[in-house]
């Protein structure tokens, strides 16, 4: 078998130029450039890129996800995805790649910090202060690396494979958590699981159909924005997941029902939480 090939990422050049110069970024998407205005390359990808901004607003509006300082966090670094990823598309310059990419890195490495920062959440990886201590320390080397690596050798295939793994990584801890005794809890655990992972990884497959066929087929050029709106998805129930994940397990705070959540959840939180199972 041809890994390299599946390794490969496609890359293309618009010769289109605009507002903004020649695209010097490492890697360009099927979008024709400058086809709307000449003060964005990617109109379509540029703007389609706010539902990041627009899904952590929704998240910061509640109270109970901003008194966690890492879900807090998490809802920023999407702010700065979307803000990135608005300039990276709207320009194709390098440096503002960058401001698109490396945010993506640190939303990775406060979802993992969050699950694995202390023993207190129960996960068998992290028994002890030693080895929460350890599962930090190696999530921010392999983050810092990544990034590191990756500035330096300009490589766009060396970041979308380095943080495919720091993705499948954080879906393995995930997977290894123990499950809660409280069963609507779980429900709704579950449900986040299975939609981050079903979102992610139904986005990568169109991410994948739009890098490989583009040159043939360059008419699939909008299935970006759907990545956009699948990868946000994918990020808010990660989001969410970790907020259950971190809340008591017996206070009336694990009942809270955000949107998206299955109807068990919202039926559950109209009632007395002492005489839920």
């Amino acid at each position: 078998m041809d890994f390299h090939r599946w390794l490969h990422v496609e890359t293309r050049t618009h010769n289109t130029t605009g507002f903004w110069g020649p695209p010097d970024s490492n890697h360009q998407f099927c979008e024709p450039h400058y086809t709307v205005t000449p003060f964005l390359a990617e109109f379509y990808n540029s703007w389609s890129s706010f539902i990041f901004v627009g899904t952590a607003l929704y998240g910061l509006q509640h109270p109970q996800l901003r008194q966690d300082p890492f879900i807090l966090g998490a809802f920023v670094w999407l702010i700065a995805i979307g803000l990135g990823s608005f300039a990276f598309h709207g320009t194709m310059q390098h440096h503002m790649q960058l401001a698109d990419e490396i945010p993506m890195v640190g939303f990775m490495a406060t979802l993992l910090l969050a699950k694995i920062g202390h023993p207190g959440l129960g996960h068998p990886w992290v028994p002890t202060d030693r080895a929460a201590t350890l599962w930090v320390c190696l999530t921010l080397m392999i983050c810092a690396t990544l990034v590191w690596i990756y500035v330096i050798l300009n490589l766009y295939e060396i970041f979308v494979h380095g943080f495919t793994m720091v993705v499948v990584l954080h879906t393995a801890i995930v997977c290894k958590f123990p499950k809660s005794p409280h069963a609507h809890k779980q429900v709704v655990m579950d449900w986040c699981s299975n939609g981050s992972l079903g979102a992610i990884l139904l986005g990568r497959v169109v991410w994948e159909i739009e890098n490989r066929c583009c040159q043939e087929y360059p008419f699939i050029w909008p299935l970006h924005t759907v990545w956009h709106g699948l990868s946000c998805l994918s990020a808010y129930f990660s989001i969410i997941l970790t907020w259950y994940l971190r809340s008591s397990e017996n206070s009336t705070e694990s009942l809270v029902s955000f949107w998206g959540m299955p109807t068990i959840m919202t039926t559950s939180t109209t009632r007395d939480p002492k005489k839920v199972d």
